[in-house]
């Protein structure tokens, strides 16, 4: 029979532990960016290889000892005893923490690998000292006791976050309109969403950089370059939220780091996305194409995607590049982690345009439509503060909107040789951040502003200010109006449809600050931001009643 005094004396408990406690935290801080699944299989996993990894090392270990002891008897310390086998579990149990959760340690320590070694040092003594007595119990106690932290955060913060975002149902407020959209043709569409490529207007502004060639070039393939063409929201997840349902979400989705509380299961059809389900009812087939998978969890209504997701991808959570090396070196579906990348696969942009090359031919030939959705990781965005912004950094920046504009035009290029009859749209995700927490200060946003001598308009281009271009086969014309986001399939679907029945919801064209502030009003920067004009879960309800009641 076991007996308490059995398990808390258990090595193999202690272990296991000692590598779900840092699952269990891990998990509790970025639950929402992964898939059940993937949640799932870390918990089992991590601490599953953790006890692998120390049966091997004490298999390993004993031998040696043996064979030492054997050869030298007379060094009694390599002698097998059992305290020193609780000394090596504890060690190995401290470590694997300590290791797992070296990002969380170095944000407390600030990357004082010296504190973080002492402080190592000091909790093994503590064990060494304690341990001849009292076993593993008071270490178990210790781990069941942030384990049971972390999992009671954990559900709290999933009841809070999933109670709000089924109470505002944002996303499927325009779910009754969508359905009684229809189609007159339906050609192949291409979705280019370039990373924080900006519009050739606030390029001169702020950058003094005449991108007038580039747009001359794309007019004369055809394309309807748009002026004054703003993002509604400010990062790549509440953006190309707002731009596949075709709604407002105010933030409401918005959790930390710049994510979103459902972005990757809406973009990628697991959840109702407003303009997939117009594209699927019409039979269209939808493929993915990015350099990573950060922007997706595949659903059903996603047809084909790369790079394709594994569950291994859900070891980047620990953001420990050593770890990360490993993984990509033994697992193609875990490869190119970047430094501090988390949630996604990366591989080569040259891959990624091989294989966008090869579906453009499959659509080209395929006898269904196809819509194409390319994410594209050029230009990027800035990732400092604003004065610590280097012009070595501007003008890596302004380079990489040069590769990222022969890019573009390769694409173009490589459309219109394999199907030349299909839609094409280019539009950037957001801004590039350059004045990155120029707001920040004691005085309030308007003083702070003032102070650091920058018009408030001039950051409205910056960090939403986008390039958008069109091009349409013959016989279709996208409607005369001012596109944003989160009305730009309003007007494709309008055009398609050949009748302005997609644009009677029309939304507000205006960009959010997630201070609730306005920065954009109908294409016009304002020059003085200003607050939302209503709060935004009263908007939302007001548009859940209008759809309640069928209201256009």
């Amino acid at each position: 029979m076991f007996s308490l005094k059995k398990i808390t004396s258990s090595p193999l408990l202690l272990v296991f532990l000692s590598g779900l406690y840092p699952a269990v935290f891990a998990a509790s801080n970025n639950w929402f960016i992964y898939s059940k699944p993937e949640i799932i299989f870390l918990l089992v996993a991590t601490p599953l290889i953790a006890l692998g990894i120390a049966a091997i090392l004490y298999v390993v270990l004993s031998q040696l000892s043996k064979w030492l002891h054997s050869s030298y008897p007379k060094l009694p310390i390599l002698s097998p005893a059992s305290n020193s086998l609780k000394i090596g579990a504890v060690l190995y149990s401290f470590l694997t923490i300590f290791y797992l959760l070296q990002i969380t340690f170095f944000s407390i320590v600030g990357n004082s690998i010296t504190i973080l070694i002492a402080a190592f040092v000091a909790v093994n003594l503590i064990a060494m000292l304690t341990v001849k007595r009292h076993d593993y119990s008071l270490f178990m106690l210790l781990l069941v006791a942030l384990i049971s932290v972390s999992a009671i955060q954990w559900a709290y913060s999933y009841s809070a976050i999933t109670k709000k975002h089924n109470e505002s149902g944002w996303h499927i407020l325009g779910k009754k309109h969508n359905s009684n959209i229809r189609l007159a043709t339906t050609p192949n569409i291409y979705l280019v969403v370039m990373e924080a490529y900006q519009d050739r207007t606030t390029l001169n502004k702020i950058y003094n950089f005449d991108n007038r060639e580039t747009e001359k070039k794309l007019k004369k393939m055809g394309f309807v370059v748009y002026d004054n063409a703003f993002s509604n929201y400010a990062d790549t997840a509440t953006s190309l939220l707002a731009l596949f349902t075709m709604q407002h979400h105010f933030y409401t989705t918005r959790i930390s780091n710049n994510d979103a509380f459902g972005f990757r299961e809406i973009i990628g059809g697991k959840l109702y996305n407003g303009v997939l389900d117009v594209l699927k009812r019409h039979n269209y087939y939808i493929q993915y194409v990015s350099h990573n998978n950060y922007s997706y969890q595949k659903g059903e209504n996603v047809d084909f995607a790369y790079p394709e997701r594994s569950v291994l991808n859900v070891f980047g959570i620990y953001q420990i590049d050593s770890l990360n090396r490993l993984l990509s070196s033994m697992f193609s579906s875990f490869r190119g982690h970047r430094h501090g990348a988390i949630n996604q696969t990366d591989v080569k942009p040259k891959e990624a345009l091989e294989v966008l090359k090869e579906r453009i031919a499959i659509a080209a030939k395929s006898p269904v439509p196809h819509f194409t959705f390319f994410k594209h990781q050029l230009p990027g965005h800035f990732g400092g503060r604003w004065d610590k912004i280097s012009s070595k950094k501007i003008n890596m920046y302004l380079e990489n909107v040069k590769k990222a504009t022969e890019s573009i035009l390769l694409i173009i290029r490589q459309i219109e040789k394999n199907d030349p009859g299909s839609l094409i749209i280019i539009i950037g995700d957001h801004g590039a951040w350059r004045y990155r927490d120029i707001w920040k200060g004691e005085k309030g946003f308007h003083a702070t502003m003032k102070k650091n001598k920058l018009p408030e308009d001039m950051l409205s281009r910056d960090l939403f200010g986008v390039v958008l271009a069109i091009k349409c086969p013959k016989g279709i014309t996208i409607p005369d109006g001012l596109i944003s986001h989160v009305n730009l399939f309003r007007y494709i679907f309008s055009g398609l449809a050949k009748n302005r029945g997609p644009l009677k919801t029309k939304k507000a064209n205006e960009s959010y600050y997630p201070n609730g502030m306005m920065a954009v009003k109908e294409g016009v920067p304002l020059k003085k931001w200003v607050s939302a004009p209503s709060a935004w879960s009263e908007h939302i309800q007001r548009q859940k009643t209008k759809e309640k009641k069928g209201e256009r």
